[in-house]
């Protein structure tokens, strides 16, 4: 098995962070235990506090046990972790009367503040390393050192404890910014910022889940640029490509926020929205029909869409988060509807272009084109219903 293998199999088990914090607490709870079962005669000051080491290192286990039972740690339950393990060090560090054993202890407390930044940005952040500051001062006021020695000592702990934070802060932060970034990207067409394939593909389950009521329509709207090719072999393809965004901007501020608009592929784009009934779905697809035709841009030709939609009812007990709908089954229903819109926006440029037709409606058609045929679909696929 290679290294990135095993490591797809240990984020299968286990979030990183939280396997980090508890590998490092359970290394913490065995330095305890080996120090606790130095030979007899070897280390006089710890052999007098066994007893108090071995409990805190049991304390140790506990919370790497504890972590590793989660799982997926976050939020308060990481701070609380994080707080309790500053608070065991100084526990620890105070217990034995050692100086070279509260070194040892203050050592530890960096770590510990380097391990808070994977989890946490900002003044919680700040809080927690400031916690750890005071513990490891507090470490060093028991070491009977000199005034001048003291603060000496308490300004370099300081740095050591506050800059490997800041320092893996930073890169934490960089890091996620970056990995947004990739992400975003590979969600995201380059030339018209709406989504991609692979972004429509994430964001349709929580899109319909959240978008969906009883009682209303879950609608797909295809959209095709029409003479497309036309524009290109006259204007060349740098306008054809400004054409393609003027025509996504168009469309986006045409739906709501929330709903789905994507590029589809070539000069297609999708829209996946909710629709309160059938008369809405068709002034949905007139209002994106006439706003494109209307549309101006300085140096670009005018252009029309055509669009082909598809529309299925939702049932009364929703499409929610407690109903029995995959993430999977959502995407094959919008697949399948878009299956039909496909239809439909065929049977649209059939029809002369620059007009919508309703593959889940019989014999309606939007406002401006009555005058053609309508796109039918049989009885079974026509208003399919995401069901359990």
């Amino acid at each position: 098995m290679t290294l990135a293998g095993a490591v797809e199999k240990l984020r299968d088990v286990i979030e990183w962070r939280t396997a980090l914090m508890a590998a490092l607490v359970l290394l913490d709870a065995a330095a305890l235990v080996a120090v606790a079962s130095l030979p007899l005669g070897a280390a006089p000051v710890q052999e007098a506090h066994r007893g108090e080491l071995l409990g805190l290192a049991a304390v140790w286990t506990a919370l790497a046990v504890a972590l590793a039972a989660r799982r997926d740690v976050r939020g308060r339950e990481i701070t609380a972790a994080v707080v309790v393990g500053i608070v065991l060090v100084g526990v620890h560090g105070s217990l034995v009367p050692d100086v070279h054993w509260r070194w040892l202890s203050i050592a530890t407390l960096p770590l510990v503040a380097a391990v808070a930044t994977v989890h946490h940005r900002g003044w919680p952040l700040v809080g927690l390393v400031a916690g750890a500051v005071a513990t490891a001062v507090g470490l060093l006021r028991q070491l009977d050192l000199a005034t001048p020695y003291l603060v000496f000592n308490a300004v370099a702990v300081t740095v050591l404890i506050a800059a490997p934070a800041v320092v893996v802060s930073a890169l934490a932060t960089a890091l996620e910014r970056a990995r947004a970034r990739s992400e975003a990207a590979a969600r995201t067409d380059p030339l018209t910022g709406l989504l991609n394939r692979h972004g429509v593909a994430q964001a349709i389950p929580p899109l319909v889940r959240s978008a969906a009521r009883p009682g209303s329509a879950l609608a797909v709207l295809l959209l095709d640029v029409d003479h497309f090719k036309a524009v290109n072999d006259t204007w060349g393809h740098g306008t054809g490509d400004r054409v393609l965004q003027a025509v996504a901007g168009c469309v986006r501020a045409g739906m709501r926020s929330h709903d789905l608009v994507a590029r589809w592929g070539g000069e297609e784009l999708l829209v996946v929205t909710a629709v309160a009934d059938d008369q809405d779905l068709v002034a949905v697809g007139e209002r994106l029909r006439a706003a494109v035709a209307a549309h101006r841009v300085e140096a670009l030709p005018p252009v029309t869409v055509s669009i082909g939609t598809d529309r299925c009812w939702v049932p009364e007990g929703g499409i929610g988060p407690g109903a029995r709908a995959s993430d999977d089954e959502l995407r094959e229903l919008v697949g399948a509807m878009v299956d039909q819109a496909d239809g439909a926006l065929y049977e649209a440029k059939a029809s002369g272009r620059d007009c919508v037709v309703h593959a889940a409606l019989d014999a309606q058609r939007s406002p401006s084109t009555e005058e053609s045929p309508v796109a039918g679909v049989s009885a079974g696929a026509r208003g399919a219903t995401v069901g359990p």
